[in-house]
């Protein structure tokens, strides 16, 4: 396997989405690779990175004001047959 295969699957093999024979191609190639190695442990880094980023949960204002936004966005959009919307 080239490496310009094995980088467009390493995401997939972190993600574990591989199947047995892709999985155990990429690891052959790994192992003899280091660019590919590099690249796949950069991956894994900043995925732990992005993991670690604290996610903003919304205020109390948000949470007492979005059923209302949203009941206001539904009734406000023109009702388009469903053969109009195609």
């Amino acid at each position: 396997m080239r490496c310009r295969k094995v980088r467009k699957l390493l995401g997939p093999l972190i993600d574990k989405e591989l199947s047995e024979k892709q999985r155990q191609e990429v690891v052959a190639h790994l192992e003899g690779c280091s660019d590919c190695r590099a690249e796949l442990e950069s991956l894994r880094k900043s995925e732990t990175l992005n993991r670690q980023l604290a996610q903003p949960e919304p205020d109390q204002v948000y949470w007492h004001t979005f059923l209302p936004r949203l009941k206001q966005k539904i009734v406000s959009q023109k009702k388009v047959p469903v053969w109009g919307r195609v």
